[in-house]
């Protein structure tokens, strides 16, 4: 096969899809998978994926015009007279000359296809790549449907799979003939296929309110000098990523706009197919509690078997929430779970059948810029002399609360700083109860404070407990979110590494913590591991880079 080639397809969901668009590439053919037929031959010779297509474009063709090349698929068009079909072909053949090579994915296939309609032949792939001895996955595929994978200990139906991406990770086997072994030695066949690949990551951070998805992916992209990294941001933290100095895409949630939430899967999954076709990244990597959908849908296409989909999913997930990741580990090829200092807690389980899992140290972003002395950081915040506390509670406490840290500060002379998120409006004001202050990333600032009151997220958690050295005390907020914040402020009370209150009796607590600013803290904290965002970042390279190298072989 020379020159342009362009592949027409019936439909985008069709599993051939995505192998035969990277087995054409790799072989340095141009391409376009589209739904629909040519309108005219012109001078590009078109590669069609199955008769019927051919049929529709056979009346366009001239005599000595351009060939076109014909896919023949035994058993797709099942129920179709599939008899019927190769013979028009050869009477449209017979009419109008030699104008239609055609082709069968196996040598199997195109001896069988010889054999019943003395048509010649070619063989796409030379050899039947699902015969050799390396089988690690069983995959059953019939009439273009993907069905059930085997595995030791499961049968999983995956409602959208991109079988090339697959290939790449898994030698893929098949007890079926025709379509379905066909297909699998498709997938075999394009995974070895030498195609050029940009050194582009993409990180896609969820809308919501708080900044944990934004700090973990700045702080991993921070670690991977090899690479560009954009970033594709649904909240208003999208000027933290171009600060930073990444390419960023500011784009909004269907919540956001009042959209129906079918037609924006649509619109995004639109959008996200565009920028992979065009930009060709090396993975793309989400940091959620779980995966978009749309997500799914756009590396399903043909035109991103070469793009991993990596998801970063932190631990501590609440118990009557586990069933939702279930579905994530059998698309993402790489899940890396920032640890936990908490270890003897419930850990939830984010290993699927299909995924690497891999867990890291707790991920913490620092930022560019070192920690601030003590003096450094009360001069950038304003704060002044005297004992200060930190106050950051997010708008789940009660008033009630506010109101007691207020009196308990006042009685022990202890000026309140109120922590602001960087997306949230200045408050008017501040009540005589003290500064607002915003902080980002916080570990850069802590040395101005003698204490910190917080909730037990994870971001803040570990930055408090890996980056400060005074009295902490955690009001941890017990809401029907994913993230169990009491069992991880349980686990640091209870390892004497923080007080902890769960919004009973607070005042006690209070007068018990401000007390520790006036004296030496009994409160020890463990020594700082690696930050975990340098081993996520090692991990990424490695599963880019062998991805690659078994193409290379």
């Amino acid at each position: 096969m020379t020159g342009v080639v362009t592949v027409l397809l019936i439909g985008r969901d069709d599993p051939a899809a995505a192998p035969l668009a990277k087995l054409l590439r790799g072989r340095g053919l141009n391409l376009t998978v589209t739904e629909a037929v040519a309108d005219a031959m012109g001078d590009t010779p078109i590669w069609v994926a199955d008769q019927v297509t051919f049929l529709m474009n056979a009346a366009q063709i001239g005599p000595g015009e351009d060939t076109c090349d014909v896919l023949l698929r035994p058993g797709l068009d099942a129920g179709r007279a599939l008899g019927a079909i190769p013979l028009a072909i050869k009477r449209a053949l017979q009419m109008r000359g030699e104008l239609a090579r055609f082709w069968a994915i196996s040598e199997a296939s195109a001896q069988a296809l010889v054999h019943e309609y003395g048509i010649p032949v070619e063989t796409l792939v030379p050899y039947d790549t699902s015969t050799q001895s390396i089988a690690d996955l069983d995959i059953s595929i019939a009439r273009g449907t993907v069905r059930p994978i085997n595995l030791p200990d499961s049968a999983l139906l995956l409602q959208k799979v991109n079988l090339a991406r697959l290939a790449s990770r898994f030698k893929l086997t098949s007890t079926e003939t025709g379509e379905g072994g066909d297909l699998v030695t498709l997938a075999n066949e394009s995974a070895l296929a030498k195609v050029a690949r940009a050194p582009l990551i993409l990180f896609i951070v969820p809308s919501g309110p708080g900044l944990g998805h934004m700090s973990r992916s700045l702080a991993i992209a921070g670690q991977l000098s090899d690479y560009i990294c954009d970033f594709i941001v649904y909240n208003d933290a999208a000027y933290l990523a171009a600060d930073a100095k990444y390419r960023t895409y500011h784009r909004q949630s269907a919540t956001q706009i009042g959209a129906d939430s079918d037609s924006w899967r649509a619109w995004e999954t639109a959008a996200l197919s565009g920028y992979i076709s065009t930009e060709r990244p090396a993975a793309v990597i989400v940091d959620a509690s779980h995966i978009d959908p749309y997500i799914v849908d756009a590396l399903s296409d043909p035109g991103a078997e070469d793009t991993a989909l990596i998801w970063v999913r932190r631990e501590m997930w609440r118990a009557d929430r586990q069933a939702r990741s279930a579905v994530n580990g059998l698309h993402a090829d790489l899940v890396i779970v920032p640890g936990e200092i908490a270890k003897d807690v419930r850990v939830s389980q984010a290993r699927q059948d299909l995924s690497q899992c891999h867990e890291v140290s707790p991920v913490i972003f620092d930022g560019p810029q070192p920690p601030m002395t003590r003096r450094q950081a009360r001069r950038a915040l304003g704060v002044g002399r005297g004992r200060v506390c930190l106050v950051s509670l997010g708008a789940w406490q009660p008033d009630r609360v506010r109101d007691e840290i207020i009196a308990a500060a006042r009685a022990h002379r202890v000026r309140l700083a109120w922590a602001r998120s960087p997306l949230a409006a200045v408050a008017q004001g501040d009540d005589g109860i003290g500064d607002q202050v915003s902080l980002y990333p916080l570990n850069r600032y802590l040395a101005a404070f003698d204490g910190v009151i917080s909730a037990a997220g994870y971001n803040s958690f570990h930055e408090l407990m890996l980056r400060f050295s005074g009295p902490v005390l955690f009001l941890p907020v017990d809401q029907s979110g994913l993230d169990d914040q009491v069992a991880r402020a349980r686990f640091a009370a209870q390892s004497g590494m923080a007080d902890m209150n769960t919004g009973n009796d607070v005042s006690t607590d209070l007068a018990s913590f401000f007390g520790r600013f006036f004296g030496a803290s009994s409160q020890s904290r463990p020594l700082q591991p690696e930050n975990g965002a340098e081993a996520a970042a090692r991990l990424i390279d490695h599963h880019i880079t062998t991805r690659a190298g078994r193409a290379d072989d």
